[in-house]
């Protein structure tokens, strides 16, 4: 019988974080000498020019600058009211309308703006960051393709180009957008930064590292370049190295609660354990409510078989308002560690009554019943796990050896079979388990040990 456990839950790194820089762009038309440069000059420039779009839009602009959109809404609308084909005064509307969140008004903008002017290259590129936000990226790189065709030299545009790429699923073409920015800009931080991303996401993870260190040479204060490098590290399994970026994140800023998370986890593949902890702790105490915070405490507690105070710990988490099911899983854990089975087995049955569809939980269920020698409910819940995750190895194997106590031999040699065809690591353990000692003299569990060795050595070629 296999008594270790199934995770339910798998902790996601806390940020993959992509860098835009640029603001969106607002555009003013060059201004002679006796322009104004106040909000009352302004003002007074629009209320004695009533018909000038231009006094309008300058003051909507004014407005704009102070964050006082409302009335930089009404200034442009006025602005274009004067001048239909007013290409700046459409644009700078949309900027307004989308600082609103209006943003099917702000894309509607953008393109009258183009309407109006098709060689205005300011509105292409602020439309096609607003389509970014909606993650409409499809249509960014559209837009920002046709930005570069009047601006072929502007890094921006490939920068944000590069990003729309890597959240369409094109990771190479994102490489070479964010190439090319670099080749327009080699200074410019954020491209190297999201060529790093980009790389990252296409599993070049070596030429994402060199990417996150140039960037970070150019910008040597910037959290999430290291917080980044941190990941990319930790994804080779060089924890040390991971450690050291995100401690690096970390001396730059104090209260980096990414960086915090992110070293705890790396800290807990390298078994330096206490350490995890006190990270975790850490994240508590800038971030009450995190979530994962209190299921990777709770969680390195059990492991540690400190179990009263991971049971403290996801009680905690249950009053703050973190999902039941998932504290209600991870508490059956816990007490199934701490041999408390029938504690385990109402904390498994709550998680599963909150959510029915958890394969782990009726697995952790399983697991509980069969140590309290109740075979019937062990054998039902081994089988809804199976049910959910047909492909759930360890299910299979508990249940061979729980139809063996049930003088089942010919049934528990099929699924046994069927286990180790899904897992053939699961021979080992099935050469060395009393519970299927009955089955081991049998030629047909020779047969099936050899099938998996072979297949083992197979699969190391």
């Amino acid at each position: 019988m296999i008594s270790g456990y199934i995770s339910n839950y798998r902790f996601l790194f806390t940020t993959l974080l992509f860098l835009c820089f640029v603001s969106g762009q607002i555009v003013y038309t060059e201004a002679n000498q006796s322009s104004p440069t106040s909000i009352k000059e302004f003002q007074k420039w629009a209320k004695d020019s009533p018909r000038s779009a231009e006094a309008h839009y300058y003051l909507g602009s004014a407005y704009f600058s102070q964050d006082n959109i409302p009335l930089s809404i009404n200034a442009y609308r006025k602005a274009i009211t004067l001048n239909p084909s007013y290409a700046q005064a459409y644009n700078n509307l949309g900027l307004a309308y989308v600082k609103q969140n209006k943003i099917s008004d702000g894309i509607r903008s953008y393109q009258e703006s183009i309407s109006a002017d098709p060689d205005f290259f300011a509105a292409y590129f602020n439309l096609g960051k607003t389509y970014c936000l909606i993650n409409e990226f499809g249509s960014a790189i559209n837009v920002f393709k046709q930005a570069l065709h009047l601006k072929p030299n502007d890094y921006s545009t490939c920068n944000y180009l590069g990003i729309a790429y890597s959240r369409n699923g094109q990771p190479q073409k994102a490489i070479e957008a964010h190439h090319r920015s670099i080749l327009i800009d080699p200074n410019h931080s954020v491209s190297h930064f999201n060529l790093g991303l980009a790389y990252y996401y296409s599993n070049q993870t070596q030429s994402a590292i060199k990417s996150y260190q140039r960037a970070l040479v150019l910008d040597p204060d910037e959290v999430k370049f290291y917080n980044n490098l941190g990941l990319a590290y930790y994804q080779q399994k060089d924890y040390a190295e991971a450690i050291k970026a995100y401690q690096s994140a970390i001396a730059l800023e104090s209260d980096y609660i990414a960086g915090h998370a992110n070293l705890a986890i790396a800290y807990t593949d390298q078994t330096e354990l206490d350490c995890a902890v006190d990270s975790w702790q850490t994240v508590i105490r800038l971030s009450p409510e995190h979530k994962t915070a209190y299921l990777a405490l709770g969680d390195l507690y059990s492991k540690n078989g400190q179990f009263q105070l991971a049971k403290d710990i996801y009680q905690v988490a249950l009053s703050n308002g973190i999902d039941a099911a998932e504290v209600y899983f991870k508490l059956g854990m816990n007490y199934l560690r701490w041999n408390k089975t029938n504690s385990a087995i109402v904390f498994y049955q709550k998680s599963i009554d909150l959510a029915p569809n958890s394969a782990a939980a009726y697995y952790g269920l399983g697991v509980a019943y069969s140590r309290e020698q109740k075979n019937d409910s062990a054998i039902s819940a081994f089988e809804d796990a199976i049910e959910i995750k047909p492909d759930l190895s360890k299910a299979y194997y508990n249940l061979a050896c729980l139809y063996i106590s049930q003088n089942q031999s010919v049934k528990a040699m099929k699924i046994l079979k069927h286990s180790i065809d899904l897992d053939p690591g699961l021979a080992s353990l099935a050469t060395t388990d009393s519970d299927l000692s009955i089955l081991r003299e049998s030629s047909e569990f020779q047969e099936m040990i050899e099938k998996a060795h072979l297949s083992l050595k197979t699969e190391k070629y």
